[in-house]
């Protein structure tokens, strides 16, 4: 993104920008980003399982799904 804008200040003749703080701030946010990505997932998910038919249900994939939140939960 950085390297767009300046590409693009270069070609309008302006001074280039520079963005030592943005990669400081991207990595702080980048849990905050990744957990809230964890909550999208479940909350786009859990309605399939529990609103839907209980013989839609594919039991490895609910395990599967589950585990895998957890373990991003834990590393997060």
């Amino acid at each position: 993104m950085t390297f767009m804008i300046n590409k693009r200040q270069g070609l309008l003749g302006v001074a280039k920008t520079d963005f030592k703080d943005l990669k400081l701030i991207y990595d702080e946010l980048k849990p905050i980003h990744e957990l809230w990505t964890v909550a999208y997932k479940f909350k786009k998910t859990i309605p399939s399982w529990i609103e839907g038919y209980f013989e839609n249900i594919d039991a490895v994939v609910v395990e599967n799904t589950t585990e895998e939140w957890t373990n991003e939960l834990k590393r997060l």
